[in-house]
């Protein structure tokens, strides 16, 4: 399969199981999603986007 290059998440590096932290509008309690994406550390997904831009795909 050939790598995108659009800076996409196939391009980050391997993945490692992490979480992403969001917090509840509801409640305010911190949400953990767990998460395989390439950053390979715990984000949010202000960061994912920051890194992989909008137009990422997901896999």
């Amino acid at each position: 399969m050939k790598p995108q290059s659009r800076g996409v998440p196939s391009d980050a590096g391997p993945t490692v199981p992490h979480v992403e932290r969001a917090t509840s509008v509801v409640t305010g309690q911190p949400i953990l999603i767990r998460c395989e994406c390439p950053l390979g550390r715990d984000h949010t997904y202000a960061e994912w986007q920051e890194r992989f831009g909008s137009g990422a795909t997901t896999e």
